[in-house]
């Protein structure tokens, strides 16, 4: 069958615009699924303590994550928690599941760092413990913050 060479040139045109749109799209699967493969190398690491002995005392960490992969990641803290020394209930700063982060969720682009603030609510009774604590550089934090590459999610540690 012969077509008319301007037909011709409309469906080159086309067969190259689908093929470009494919190509665009599989480049940003694959660069999506690569980086879910590499979470685990994403790093989170508090750096700082701040207690607010305030009417509703307060602990305020900043966490640095630090995101290797090929991708863009959105973090946002999921359970964080405050201790005295070492993780164990009866060292507990920080009520459990009070945590929660003035900066709302926080995209850390491919290769890059970013600093998070979360802040605890602190117990009642344990105050001055904290303060203590924090003065003498033995708090420690633990905790997992919720990730999300692409439309997948998964949960990392401090």
């Amino acid at each position: 069958m012969v077509r008319s060479p301007r037909t011709q040139r409309i469906l080159l045109a086309g067969f190259a615009v689908l093929l470009a749109v494919s190509a665009v799209a599989f480049a940003a699967t694959a660069t999506a699924q690569l980086a879910w493969q590499e979470r685990d190398a994403i790093s989170v690491d508090a750096t700082e303590y701040r207690f607010d002995g305030g009417d509703g005392p307060t602990v305020t960490v900043s966490v640095t994550l630090s995101n290797p992969t090929g991708a863009a990641v959105t973090v946002r803290p999921s359970a964080v928690v405050v201790y005295d020394g070492r993780v164990d209930e009866e060292t507990e700063l920080t009520v459990p599941r009070t945590a929660r982060s003035p900066d709302g969720d926080r995209t850390i682009p491919a290769g890059g760092t970013a600093t998070v603030t979360v802040v605890a609510d602190v117990r009642q009774e344990r105050v001055d413990r904290t303060a203590a604590a924090i003065e003498s550089g033995d708090v420690l934090v633990s905790g997992t913050f919720r990730i999300e590459i692409g439309e997948r999610s998964d949960y990392v540690d401090i």
